[in-house]
């Protein structure tokens, strides 16, 4: 069963991370200098988290009936392998020819070796890929990759994952693995994965729980804490707690969304808000070289006349979801299916 609720819950991630790129872009000193809206935004980095919430229940559930069977992998693979590389390669050429033409100050994206560790989603330290937002995609493979084990045998992959888990609250709470390789290895997004599968198997395995009061406390509990990070006193971006918080509400959430369109308490999600989650890997992927433009527009109107900073933020905002859903339905999705057919071609045996 695909669940709507999760496909729509992707597009609300992507938006949320599109809102905070869009008001720290526009803060620059040469647009407005300040921030939309007081700074409500600076929490929506916690689309990041709800993301990685939203993969760990997807991958477990999807693919729940193939662990143990190692006959299985290579198919899990071949997914995994279409839906994160060929629109992520499609957009990094794009925004290697922007580069081209407009090269950053230190010329990383000149350096052979951040090309290929940025072409192949390879991590290094202290450096983010040329497309700054795919470091996301880093911490994806990595979870892609140990998850594997549980399709060649359940008990090696309980206990790799298990192991993983464990190294990466040892880091969150002693900060003692904290140098590369062990800072990506065992970072403290990498548990937020976990609580995804938490979400797909208590699904499973047990009575819906008040899917609808769950899915109202989540929410609630994301946005407070949402509400505390932008208004509140300030914690650093990277310090560990906040971020549980909102794996906790995104957790819950998910558990009631899905528990209310399973048990028919959700019977309608408008087609709009499912296409924007289907187009939510090109909204998130994309959202910054957009922006980028419509800065270069902002600058040109801001020669001759002030604009508002509010209704500018908003139209901004949502001018690039539009126009990255577009690349979705025309590029995205065309590719995807493409990809799908070409990768499950099995080669014609000759006698």
């Amino acid at each position: 069963m695909k669940f709507l609720s999760v496909e729509t819950a992707r597009g609300v991630a992507a938006i949320l991370v599109v809102l905070v790129h869009a008001s720290d872009m526009l803060a620059a000193p040469k647009y407005f200098g300040a921030m939309p809206f007081d700074g409500l935004f600076g929490f929506a980095h916690a689309g990041v988290d709800f993301f990685f919430v939203l993969s760990g229940f997807i991958i477990f559930y999807v693919h729940r009936q193939d662990l143990g069977n190692p006959s299985r992998l290579g198919a899990y693979l071949k997914r995994r392998f279409v839906r994160i590389y060929p629109t992520y390669w499609t957009i990094l050429f794009i925004f290697g020819l922007i580069l081209a033409v407009s090269p950053t100050k230190d010329g990383y994206e000149r350096n052979i070796v951040a090309v290929i560790t940025s072409t192949f989603l390879i991590p290094v330290p202290e450096r983010l890929p040329i497309l700054g937002v795919a470091w996301t995609l880093q911490h994806e493979i990595l979870f892609y990759a140990l998850f594997s084990a549980l399709f060649i045998n359940r008990t090696v992959g309980k206990t790799i994952l298990g192991v993983w888990a464990t190294l990466i609250a040892w880091n969150m709470l002693t900060g003692s693995l904290d140098v590369f390789p062990a800072s990506f290895l065992f970072s403290m997004f990498n548990i937020e994965f976990f609580f995804g599968i938490g979400v797909a198997v208590a699904v499973r395995r047990w009575p819906i729980f008040h899917p609808r009061l769950m899915l109202a406390c989540g929410a609630a509990l994301f946005f407070a804490t949402g509400l505390v990070e932008a208004w509140g006193p300030y914690f650093p971006v990277q310090w560990w707690p906040p971020h549980m918080f909102y794996a906790t509400g995104a957790a819950m959430a998910l558990y009631g969304m899905v528990g209310a369109e399973d048990t028919g308490h959700l019977k309608s999600i408008p087609a709009w808000a499912v296409s924007l989650g289907s187009a939510s890997y090109s909204i998130y992927l994309l959202h910054t070289i957009v922006i980028m433009f419509l800065q270069q527009g902002i600058l040109i109107v801001l020669r001759y006349t002030d604009l508002p900073l509010h209704i500018t933020f908003l139209a901004v905002v949502g001018t690039t979801i539009l126009i990255c859903e577009r690349f979705s339905h025309f590029i995205e999705q065309p590719l995807l299916r493409w990809s799908r057919r070409a990768i499950s071609r099995r080669p014609v045996q000759r006698a």
